[in-house]
């Protein structure tokens, strides 16, 4: 199959048209792409990596696993574990 001079020229501009709409693409995704990393990495860490702060009203749990309740159904107070303030 042979093309003509015109058709030689149309052909050679759609290819070139191609490859620049495909470079643009490959630019806009690459931006994209580069964008959501950036979002992703704002300098915090994950949840489960960050220490905890301890205020002064901030104590760890002192709970010794014992749930104990009287004949009513009402909780009875674990006091082994309770400190003196």
């Amino acid at each position: 199959m042979a093309f003509t001079g015109g058709e030689k020229r149309l052909l050679s501009k759609i290819n070139s048209d191609i490859r620049e709409k495909a470079h643009s693409m490959v630019k806009m995704i690459s931006w994209r792409k580069l964008e959501q990393d950036e979002d992703c990495d704002d300098g915090t860490e994950e949840i489960w990596r960050r220490s905890i702060v301890m205020g002064e009203r901030c104590r760890p749990l002192d709970f010794s696993g014992k749930i104990t309740y009287d004949c009513e159904g009402n909780l009875i107070p674990d006091h082994s574990t309770q400190r003196d303030e």
